[in-house]
Protein backbone atom coordinates (compact mmCIF):
# COMPACT_ATOMS: atom_id res chain seq x y z
CA UNK A 1 0.00 0.00 0.00
CA UNK A 2 1.31 3.59 -0.85
CA UNK A 3 0.93 5.93 1.31
CA UNK A 4 2.00 8.82 -0.26
CA UNK A 5 5.00 10.05 -2.48
CA UNK A 6 7.54 12.66 -1.50
CA UNK A 7 8.81 15.21 -4.70
CA UNK A 8 12.50 15.53 -2.61
CA UNK A 9 14.81 13.04 -3.94
CA UNK A 10 17.58 12.34 -1.22
CA UNK A 11 21.72 13.08 -2.86
CA UNK A 12 23.85 13.38 -0.80
CA UNK A 13 24.74 17.22 -1.86
CA UNK A 14 21.22 17.73 -0.39
CA UNK A 15 22.22 17.07 3.05
CA UNK A 16 23.10 20.58 4.13
CA UNK A 17 19.43 21.58 2.87
CA UNK A 18 17.99 19.01 4.55
CA UNK A 19 19.68 20.66 7.83
CA UNK A 20 18.25 24.38 6.73
CA UNK A 21 14.88 23.25 6.57
CA UNK A 22 14.60 21.81 10.24
CA UNK A 23 14.23 24.75 12.54
CA UNK A 24 13.61 24.16 16.62
CA UNK A 25 10.63 25.92 17.91
CA UNK A 26 10.11 28.08 21.57
CA UNK A 27 9.35 23.63 22.22
CA UNK A 28 12.13 22.72 21.31
CA UNK A 29 10.36 20.55 18.60
CA UNK A 30 11.66 20.21 15.24
CA UNK A 31 9.36 21.59 12.49
CA UNK A 32 9.27 23.22 8.96
CA UNK A 33 6.87 25.00 7.04
CA UNK A 34 6.04 25.92 3.57
CA UNK A 35 7.86 29.19 4.06
CA UNK A 36 10.87 27.26 5.01
CA UNK A 37 10.67 25.07 1.88
CA UNK A 38 10.17 27.80 -0.57
CA UNK A 39 13.01 29.81 0.73
CA UNK A 40 15.56 27.06 0.95
CA UNK A 41 14.50 26.10 -2.81
CA UNK A 42 13.85 29.50 -3.93
CA UNK A 43 10.25 28.46 -5.13
CA UNK A 44 7.37 30.35 -5.40
CA UNK A 45 5.33 30.35 -1.78
CA UNK A 46 2.30 29.61 -2.98
CA UNK A 47 3.67 27.47 -5.86
CA UNK A 48 4.70 25.34 -2.51
CA UNK A 49 1.05 25.69 -1.17
CA UNK A 50 -0.27 24.23 -4.04
CA UNK A 51 2.12 20.98 -3.98
CA UNK A 52 1.75 20.43 -0.65
CA UNK A 53 -2.45 20.52 -1.04
CA UNK A 54 -2.08 18.30 -3.81
CA UNK A 55 0.15 15.87 -2.44
CA UNK A 56 -0.92 12.22 -2.37
CA UNK A 57 -1.72 11.47 0.62
CA UNK A 58 -4.25 10.74 2.67
CA UNK A 59 -6.26 14.23 4.26
CA UNK A 60 -5.87 13.02 7.94
CA UNK A 61 -2.16 13.22 6.85
CA UNK A 62 -1.40 16.07 5.71
CA UNK A 63 -4.02 18.19 7.87
CA UNK A 64 -2.42 16.58 10.54
CA UNK A 65 1.53 16.90 9.95
CA UNK A 66 1.23 20.09 7.54
CA UNK A 67 -1.94 21.47 9.17
CA UNK A 68 -2.42 25.30 7.34
CA UNK A 69 -1.73 28.37 9.80
CA UNK A 70 -1.52 32.03 9.03
CA UNK A 71 0.59 35.13 8.85
CA UNK A 72 0.63 38.92 8.73
CA UNK A 73 3.04 39.68 5.62
CA UNK A 74 5.25 42.95 4.95
CA UNK A 75 2.16 43.96 2.97
CA UNK A 76 0.17 43.48 6.23
CA UNK A 77 -1.92 41.11 4.52
CA UNK A 78 -3.22 38.07 6.24
CA UNK A 79 -1.61 34.90 4.21
CA UNK A 80 -1.51 31.47 4.95
CA UNK A 81 1.13 28.93 4.97
CA UNK A 82 1.66 25.15 5.77
CA UNK A 83 3.54 23.95 9.11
Amino acid sequence: MRLFSLPFIFYPQNIHTMESLVKTNPKGLNITTSLITSEIFGKEHNKVCRDIENLDCPEEFRVANLGVSSYISQQNKELSFHG
